[in-house]
């Protein structure tokens, strides 16, 4: 039972991991799919 309980613990560990990867990932991509939005009209002045 016990290395059954170690088992649940480490797939709980990788499923944060990878949760906490993708969330990291999702937020890199807006950030840089953001910035030219935000650079563009400072780029080509007013």
């Amino acid at each position: 039972m016990g290395k059954f309980n170690k088992g649940v613990a480490a797939m709980k560990m990788k499923t944060a991991l990878r949760t906490i990867l993708v969330v990291t990932v999702v937020s890199i991509a807006t950030v840089l799919s953001a910035i030219p939005v935000a650079a563009w009209p400072v780029a080509t002045g007013p």
